[in-house]
């Protein structure tokens, strides 16, 4: 893979400038401060390193590349922003991190200069040097695709933690308010049955005359009826009169049933219905809505309940991580071991060629040492 395009805009003494590379040997001449350094310094950006913002300048630099190879094309584009010192970088399209370009095209790359480090110090290019000697680019290129696998599941779970926690907060609050609505046990139609026995009772020496005087012409108009009846088969009546006296005797009778409260059994009721409608009309302006919406809302709430009570993918999460880092360790482990063959096995080649050059006192070392693990172990 080669660089094909490289094209520069807005940065430092650039205003624009689009170079096309062909394949061999390519060279730019020019006087000292034609900007031949600045291309250098785009392209290095372009590979990810560090923002010199005073090379910047004051409005939006964009540094794209095209890469080439075979089979497949890359492109490299970033974007250097001023305002708040901000820069993105984007690898065929998409975000992407300086240590992702990096990996990618950095070892495509190598700079050479009175003031640039030669690549063979850097130890990420002697590891994959080593790793290529070795015969184990194909157990590289494995272990960070488990590294990102596991990578990838790390972010999955601790995204599926947060909305566990999220989910048991949730159901903490929905547990709060649902509780407060069974525990009133509100029932369709209550609120209005309330109501009419709050006027009932605000009424009861009232009612209790008018069912005391309901009795007493109840109980004349039962007597009239019977000494009606007396004559009532000669006059023809006996029907009509049977079934006045059936109604009368309804009406007695369910006055009976019904008795008017005692004063003290009135106020005490009273108390009982106002305490409940009290609460009722509290939980109704809490939640801004009336009785039937308090009914819909408890259905609603038991809904979010019984959704908020499945479990969480946390735990199918936290052993699918289990076994990709399994993966992981047992592939950084045949990794190293196959490094630690590599390095006596480079070791001898080199130093047989340095034999071979006459320099048999020559000294050649490949040392190996623990470092945090990464994508290539």
């Amino acid at each position: 893979m080669r660089l094909e395009v490289l094209r520069i805009e807005g940065f430092a003494l650039v205003d624009e400038a689009e170079l096309e590379l062909h394949p061999g040997f390519n060279a730019f001449t020019g006087e000292t401060g034609a900007g031949k350094t600045m291309i250098l310094a785009a392209l290095k950006l372009l590979l990810g390193a560090r923002v010199r913002w005073e090379l910047v300048g004051g409005r939006e630099a964009v540094i794209e590349g095209l890469f080439a190879g075979e089979e497949e094309e890359t492109v490299v584009r970033r974007v250097l922003n001023p305002e708040g010192r901000r820069s993105r970088l984007y690898l065929n399209g998409r975000l992407a991190s300086a240590s992702e370009v990096a990996e990618r095209l950095g070892s495509r790359v190598s700079f050479h200069g009175q003031r640039e480090g030669a690549k063979l110090l850097e130890p990420s290019h002697q590891l994959a040097l080593l790793d290529r000697f070795g015969g184990l680019w194909e157990a590289r290129l494995r272990h960070r695709e488990l590294w990102e696998r596991a990578r990838e599941l790390r972010e999955a779970l601790r995204r599926a933690q947060e909305a566990e926690a999220e989910r048991r907060r949730r159901r903490e609050r929905v547990l709060e308010e649902l509780g407060e609505l069974e525990e009133l046990d509100l029932k369709p139609g209550e609120e209005e049955e309330l109501l009419e026995a709050k006027r009932r009772l605000l009424r009861a020496q009232e009612l209790a005359e008018a069912h005391a005087r309901a009795l007493s012409a109840l109980g004349r108009a039962a007597e009239a009826l019977s000494e009606a009846s007396e004559g009532a088969e000669l006059l023809g009546i006996a029907q009509e009169l049977a079934s006045a006296k059936e109604l009368v005797k309804e009406a007695l009778l369910k006055l009976d049933e019904n008795p008017p409260p005692s004063e003290e059994e009135a106020q005490e009721a009273l108390e009982r219905v106002l305490e409940r409608l009290y609460r009722i009309e509290r939980l109704k302006e809490r939640h801004r809505t009336t009785y039937q919406g308090l009914l819909e809302l408890r259905e609603k709430l038991r809904r979010q309940l019984e959704e908020l009570e499945r479990g969480s993918s946390a735990e199918a999460l936290e052993g699918e991580l289990a076994e990709a880092e399994a993966r992981l360790a047992e592939a950084r482990r045949a990794l190293s071991e196959g490094r630690a063959k590599a390095a006596k096995a480079l070791e001898e080649e080199v130093l047989k060629h340095l034999r071979d050059l006459a320099m048999p006192g020559a000294r050649f070392r490949v040392s190996l040492s623990q470092a945090e693990p990464g994508p290539w172990g």
